[in-house]
C-alpha cells in the first residue's frame, strides 16, 4: 500500500515559508499540507518552492465569513489561488453548522465546479463548526452528493459525540468508503487531541484509529488512487493541553507528528 506522509505549517506558521519547507524535507516528509490564503509569497514562488524541493502540495482551503454568499466568494477565492500554486488537491473546511442544509449543500457543489474547472480534486474535512461536524449529518450530505469526497478527521467526530464510536461502525463505514484523504490526529470523547498519542495510556484508543486508518488506507486504492495520503495532525495550544500557571504545552507539536509519522511507517506503510 503505497502511502505518501505530508507535513501540515499549522504548528510552524511563524516561520518563512521555505524554511517551513526545508524542515518538512529533512524531517522525512513527502509533501507539505498549507493554508495558502495567508501565505503573502507569490503563488508562482510557492509552487516553485514545493517542486524544487521534492515535494507535492495540499492547499488547505477555509471557507469564510458571516452569509453563504460569504463563503462562496472565499470558497472560489481561495482554490483559484490553489490552482495558481499547483496544488495535488484541496482539502476544504466547508460551511458552517449554523448554514442550513441547503445553503451547505451549494456550497459543496460550487466546489464541485471549481475541482472540474481547475483539473484537481477537491476533499471536504470532517471538521467541528463546519456542514460536517458530526457523523449523522455528513451521512445526509454522502446520500445528497454521490461525488463527495472527504478528508476524514475522526478527531472531531468524537469529541463533537463524547463517544469513540465503537458501536457505530456501520455508519462509520460510509464515511470511510469515501475518504481520500486522511489527517491522523487522535481526539477523544472529552477533546479533540490527546497530549501524546504514543504515551502508553492512549494505547487502546491509538490501536481503535489505526483500524480505521487502515479501512480509509485500503478505499483510498480501491478508488484507483496511485498513492495514499495522511497528515498527522496535532495541533499547537490550544489543541495541544498545557501546564496550569505556566501555559506551557505538555508536547511539541511538530515532534508529535514527525514522531507519528514514524510510527505509521511502521504500522500502515
Amino acid at each position: 500500500m503505497p502511502i505518501r506522509y505530508c507535513k501540515s505549517r499549522w504548528e510552524y506558521g511563524q516561520v518563512p515559508f521555505t524554511t517551513y519547507l526545508d524542515r518538512v524535507v529533512a524531517d522525512g516528509f513527502d509533501g507539505a499540507e498549507v493554508f495558502l490564503f495567508p501565505v503573502s509569497i507569490a503563488s508562482a514562488e510557492i509552487h516553485a518552492a514545493v517542486k524544487d524541493r521534492g515535494l507535492f502540495l495540499i492547499g488547505q482551503v477555509i471557507s469564510m465569513g458571516n452569509t453563504p454568499a460569504e463563503h462562496r466568494e472565499s470558497l472560489t477565492t481561495q482554490i483559484e489561488r490553489a490552482a495558481a500554486c499547483g496544488v495535488l488537491f484541496v482539502n476544504c473546511h466547508t460551511g458552517s453548522d449554523f448554514f442550513s442544509f441547503g445553503d451547505n449543500l451549494d456550497l459543496f457543489r460550487l466546489a464541485d465546479e471549481l475541482s472540474k474547472k481547475h483539473g484537481f480534486p477537491v476533499r471536504h474535512e470532517t471538521h467541528r463548526g463546519r456542514a460536517l461536524y458530526n457523523l449523522p449529518d455528513t451521512l445526509r450530505y454522502l446520500d445528497a452528493l454521490p461525488g463527495l469526497e472527504l478528508t476524514a478527521d475522526l478527531s472531531h467526530f468524537m469529541c463533537v459525540h463524547e463517544s469513540e464510536l465503537r458501536d457505530h461502525t456501520t455508519l462509520l463505514d460510509r464515511v470511510i468508503a469515501r475518504t481520500r484523504h486522511i489527517h491522523a490526529r487522535v481526539g477523544f470523547a472529552e477533546g479533540p487531541q490527546v497530549g501524546h498519542p504514543l504515551a502508553p495510556e492512549w494505547s487502546g484508543l491509538l490501536e481503535h484509529y489505526l483500524v480505521l486508518w487502515k479501512k480509509m488506507a485500503a478505499a483510498v486504492v480501491d478508488s484507483g488512487a496511485p498513492f495514499v495520503t495522511v497528515t498527522p495532525e496535532a495541533g499547537p495550544p490550544g489543541y495541544m493541553p498545557v501546564l496550569p500557571f505556566s501555559n506551557m504545552p505538555v508536547a511539541d507539536a511538530w515532534t508529535v507528528n514527525v514522531q507519528m509519522k514514524d510510527w505509521l511507517k511502521t504500522r500502515m506503510g
